[in-house]
């Protein structure tokens, strides 16, 4: 639905400009909307980064963001930035401006770039855990949840260790 500004908005459900008018049919700022992202699989969680919107689908990781000033229907881009999915998503923790999450390959840091403000995501266990993490199962991956302790600057996870064996 569009921009609610009084009471007299709630419940219109339609564009502010008339979408088959020869005169004004575009769209306009205040207009609700939806975004469309044609080969995202099912969501796993949205996370807000910096002036960015995260989604961590199935298949892959995606960003929404403002292409300049503010948020609106006619002011964004879509950005894909991995095909690395996640289906882990009590695993996803947000530290200090970095999102660090699990999937069924490793778990993955994804970062803003300081001058670009481009989102890029990076697997952690590789020259690490890497040997150890291939041996938990996916059923405990998926199920794996994460926590951070602002405090102490330690992030952890706890999975099912007595799920490490795939069902057959």
């Amino acid at each position: 639905s569009r921009l609610v500004s009084d009471k007299s908005d709630l419940g219109k459900c339609f564009q502010e400009a008339d979408p088959n008018s020869d005169t004004i049919s575009d769209l306009v700022d205040t207009d609700g909307g939806f975004i469309t992202i044609p080969e995202m699989g099912g969501v796993t969680k949205l996370v807000p980064l910096n002036n960015q919107l995260i989604i961590l689908a199935s298949n892959g990781i995606w960003s929404i963001s403002v292409t300049q000033g503010a948020f609106s229907p006619s002011n964004y881009g879509v950005t894909k930035i991995t095909d690395v999915g996640c289906n882990s998503p009590e695993s996803v923790v947000l530290v200090e401006g970095t999102i660090l999450f699990w999937t069924l390959s490793g778990i993955y840091s994804l970062s803003l770039n300081d001058i670009s403000q481009q989102a890029s995501a990076n697997d952690i266990t590789v020259g690490t855990i890497k040997t150890l993490y291939n041996t938990i199962s996916s059923v405990a991956i998926e199920t794996a949840s994460g926590y951070y302790d602002s405090i102490n600057k330690q992030v952890g996870w706890l999975y099912n260790g007595a799920s490490n064996v795939d069902p057959a």
